[in-house]
């Protein structure tokens, strides 16, 4: 069985962040993340913030090495477990499209958006050019008229 506790300190010495920082992001003292450390298993919710905040993948926590793979992060030989991770894979990077795809779009839109700001501008521009000889007219006028 792949111990958890084990595999997060080895991730945590490897990465080495400010275990202040860590332990308040899991919402725990330091002293209780020295004991997480100690947890064959830990909660899931857990391994995600830590995972995240350690900027690593939580499948190596998933993952169940048989009696054939002791080695940390390897690969089980099983068919099914490793059909499972390419199917993971395939759903992951089919959603990698679709962000790449939509922050395309976002970028389109926000460009479109740039484009109507800028000639707003420029209309705002030649209305208060206009504005102001239309001063400088009732002035000169006025002038004239005394």
């Amino acid at each position: 069985m792949l111990h958890h506790g084990e595999l997060l300190k080895k991730r945590v010495g490897e990465v080495k962040p400010d275990l202040q920082e860590f332990a308040k992001a899991l919402e725990m003292t330091t002293q209780n993340l020295y004991n997480l450390y100690k947890r064959e298993k830990i909660q899931k919710n857990q391994l995600e913030i830590a995972c995240n905040f350690l900027g690593i993948s939580i499948t190596e926590f998933q993952l169940t090495p048989n009696s054939s793979n002791k080695a940390v992060g390897k690969l089980p030989q099983n068919p099914t477990v490793i059909d499972v991770l390419k199917q993971r894979i395939e759903l992951l990077e089919s959603i990698n499209d679709s962000l790449r795809d939509s922050n395309l779009f976002f970028q389109n839109m926000i460009t479109k958006q740039i484009d109507i700001i800028t000639e707003q501008q420029k209309t705002i521009i030649k209305l208060n050019e206009k504005l102001k000889q239309q001063e400088n007219d009732r002035e000169e006028n006025k002038k004239i008229d005394k």
